[in-house]
């Protein structure tokens, strides 16, 4: 009994001694490695603010060659390339857009000394002076095209018109460029130019034929979901108001003998697509013509709660033509839950188009000419 109590004694002590020296071991440990990173990380930066391009550069190599066979790196990929934009080594700038696939995998140490601002904000300053260099570099066309598509994406922070124009005018110069995989999965694509709006407002319905001679022109209201994409302009809508009889006449509906009266109303609906392209579309306004296809009715009114067919003057397929317009009155942005920004505008519309009707009923004939005027809501690009 004596022996077990020594025996289990002696294994408390001896894990209780192992557990202390575990954790004096973890107290002592220091990774002289990261230690030399975050400092060669604070030095670099202070060699960057002095303009001293040559140190920077040493301080560079010597950390990346520090951390060769390390599993962790002294730079992320973004930190790599901002400080060879900054020291203009414009070749390992281009070796980095190549082998973007093999780089993008490395990690960091974790709780580095930060400098991605710092890099960042002395580029943004720098801008002009580093694409005069990069102008003047020997570089071939192709290289300086890539690199100052970089630079311009730094500059401007954003996607604009110049950098779909740059971006465009390089896949079409280089189709089998060597940087595919960095363009294609670093560099933002190109803006697509959208919107979406809803509008609704009031509208004229101008006839011809004999339904000219049989009603007066109306008014409609209207309503509209438009979709427009870089020159592409569509439109789902909906039209419905009134025609009144200009004379009053007799007809059998329902084996009913009824008596239409002067000024009795006839219903309009008419609803569809429109599609269109662009002749104008600019931050102020919009002008395109357009094609429609619809589904339009034009009935009497007599039994608005009693389910009996109505007198019809017109129930069709239509297609037509006509020109849509837009002015932009104001726009605005706002910020959502996640700090992105999103475009909103107000603006005027303004359409007249023409329908052409491919059955009448009851011996009517004729076509509609229509002008709308609407309010419009627009989330997008204007």
């Amino acid at each position: 009994m004596r022996k077990i109590l020594s025996l289990s004694l002696f294994l408390f002590v001896s894990i209780n001694i192992t557990i202390a020296q575990i954790e004096n071991e973890i107290r002592a440990y220091v990774d002289s490695t990261e230690l030399i990173v975050n400092n060669g990380r604070k030095l670099l930066v202070q060699q960057l603010n002095n303009e001293n391009y040559i140190k920077a550069k040493e301080i560079y190599i010597f950390l990346n060659n520090k951390t060769l066979n390390s599993n962790y790196k002294a730079f992320t990929y973004n930190e790599k390339l901002y400080i060879n934009v900054l020291i203009r080594d414009w070749n390992t700038i281009l070796l980095l857009f190549t082998n973007y696939e093999s780089e993008i995998k490395y990690h960091t140490y974790p709780n580095l000394y930060p400098i991605w601002s710092v890099l960042y904000d002395d580029i943004v300053k720098k801008s002009e002076t580093l694409m005069l260099q990069l102008k003047n570099s020997e570089l071939s066309n192709e290289n300086k095209s890539i690199i100052e598509l970089y630079l311009y994406l730094l500059k401007v922070g954003n996607i604009d018109n110049v950098y779909n124009k740059k971006l465009s005018n390089y896949l079409d110069l280089y189709r089998n460029s060597k940087y595919e995989k960095f363009i294609k999965n670093y560099l933002p694509n190109k803006q697509t130019k959208g919107s979406m709006s809803v509008s609704m407002g009031s509208g004229m319905i101008l006839s011809s034929g004999k339904l000219k001679s049989n009603f007066n022109s109306g008014a409609m209201f209207n309503m509209s979901l438009d979709f427009n994409i870089e020159k592409i302009f569509t439109s789902l809508y909906f039209e419905g108001g009134g025609l009144f009889l200009k004379n009053s006449f007799q007809a059998k509906v329902n084996s009913d003998s009824i008596t239409f009266n002067t000024d009795d109303r006839f219903s309009y609906f008419n609803g569809g697509l429109k599609g269109g392209y662009f002749l104008i579309r600019n931050k102020r306004l919009h002008f395109t013509p357009y094609l429609s296809i619809s589904g339009l009715t034009i009935e009497s009114t007599l039994y608005k709660d009693i389910d009996k067919d109505e007198y019809e003057v017109a129930t069709s397929f239509c297609y037509g033509f006509g020109v849509h317009s837009e002015i932009k009155l104001f726009g605005f942005n706002h910020s959502n839950y996640y700090g992105t920004s999103l475009n909103s505008y107000i603006s005027l519309k303004i359409e007249s188009g023409y329908n052409i009707i491919t059955k009448h009923k009851n011996n009517y004939s004729g076509n509609i000419t229509y002008l709308n005027f609407a309010l419009v809501w627009g989330i997008g690009d204007f």
